[in-house]
């Protein structure tokens, strides 16, 4: 008998230690709190089965809650994801007796979802206000954060107006390719946005957006989610992204310039596509033309209509060899605690689980290169400094600028 305990005990250590690290931070309470949901065909398990296949299908007026006793169940924050994303919903937190503590609305852009309840809520709630829509996940957690899990940040939403804009190819690449760019522009204050062209799972989605939020992005991603091969292949990617009766990559790049209205953009090398990827180039080529097309009312009008057109002032691609800058990668980043964007982009490369950690480490050699870039576009004169993406740009037209007319260093002045 103890001889039969033994190779159980044994087994279930076994077990234990066959679970992956992340996955036993990661545990949910779900089991210890009054969760309801108010939609048809409902199958609860469904939703923390930790499958993207599985799904629960919420119409207008379809709701959930997580409630819980604070003594049993101290939930510090509420998690769910879109598998397909409604157009609008509310969340609302509610304290012991129902009552309304804080509301917030959610558009059709952002997947993942955190939130975290004020102490004294005991109850987060979801309701489609219009459209429809699968989630995939709801999970209740007793830990506000856990470290380099993508799950447990608060996304905002897109920008409206933005400084610089990023646009990768992959979900990945501004922490492996572009490693400098986010952190920077955050220490600086700029505003940062990136369109992503085929991070098309929502598994990478939720690895980039959590390398993406690492690097000091707070704004969700805008992703056009075109076909990822997986292949360096440029001739199979523009086949397939170009494809008749699928939406124009181009086109859509170009009204996503024209909403979010950047003064710079940074994306790929258009010569080699950064190490020789074909997909890489490809990005680089739609977001030159986007660019161009931005500015032009008669090119894609129904965008131009909508937004109006829009003239980016500078162009920046990876790599590029003329009119070069070079962005410090090893300078302390206040925002980051004194870490530099060449640390931080190591962290972020984590959440993806790959061998090329060691490669952000390569300045001026090497394939990735994160501090290099080269002026393809300009309407404000080339860079003298060549050590910033905002050089030349005027200061109003920066969405941090305060004008001396409204700046003031009296707070009495300001009610």
């Amino acid at each position: 008998m103890k001889r039969l305990r033994l190779i159980s005990l044994l087994f279930a250590v076994l077990l234990l230690l066959a679970i992956p690290l992340p996955a036993l931070a990661d545990a949910h309470i779900n089991h210890a709190c009054i969760i309801e949901i108010h939609a048809e065909n409902v199958r609860r398990e469904s939703l923390w089965d930790n499958t993207y296949s599985t799904t629960v299908h919420f119409v207008e007026g379809d709701w959930f809650s997580v409630r819980w006793d604070p003594e049993k169940a101290p939930v510090a924050a509420v998690y769910w994801e879109w598998r397909y994303i409604p157009t609008r919903a509310k969340m609302a937190f509610l304290d012991e007796n129902g009552a309304v503590l804080e509301e917030r609305e959610y558009g059709s852009v952002i997947r993942f979802i955190t939130v975290f309840p004020p102490e004294e809520a005991r109850e987060v709630r979801m309701t489609v206000l219009e459209g429809e829509g699968d989630m995939a996940e709801l999970f209740a957690y007793k830990q506000r954060q856990i470290e380099l899990q993508p799950k447990l940040v608060s996304w905002e939403e897109p920008l409206d107006k933005a400084d610089l804009m990023l646009v990768e190819a992959h979900g990945n690449d501004d922490v492996l390719i572009f490693g400098a760019v986010i952190p920077t522009c955050v220490e600086r204050g700029y505003s940062v946005t990136v369109a992503d062209i085929c991070c098309d799972t929502i598994g990478r989605q939720r690895k980039s957006s959590g390398g993406s939020y690492h690097l000091g992005l707070r704004h969700f991603k805008t992703f056009f989610e075109f076909t990822d091969f997986l292949s360096y292949d440029y001739d199979k990617h523009k086949a397939e992204w170009f494809k008749e009766g699928q939406p124009d990559p181009v086109e859509l790049l170009t009204a996503e310039l024209r909403r979010v209205r950047p003064e710079v953009v940074v994306t790929h090398d258009p010569s080699i596509g950064d190490f020789h990827s074909g997909v890489n180039k490809l990005a680089a080529e739609i977001t030159q033309e986007a660019v161009i097309a931005a500015a032009d009312p008669a090119r894609y009008p129904d965008s131009a209509e909508k937004y109006g057109a829009w003239q980016v002032k500078k162009l920046y691609c990876h790599m590029y060899p003329e009119n070069p800058i070079f962005i410090d990668v090893d300078t302390p980043l206040e925002f980051f605690g004194g870490k530099t964007a060449r640390q931080l982009a190591v962290e972020g490369m984590k959440m993806w689980n790959v061998e090329e950690r060691s490669k952000i480490n390569n300045i001026h050699k090497g394939k990735y290169m994160p501090s290099d870039y080269g002026l393809v576009l300009s309407t404000v004169g080339e860079d003298v400094e060549k050590n910033d993406f905002m050089e030349n740009i005027p200061a109003e037209c920066l969405t941090g600028y305060a004008s001396s007319e409204t700046a003031t260093s009296d707070p009495e002045a300001d009610r």
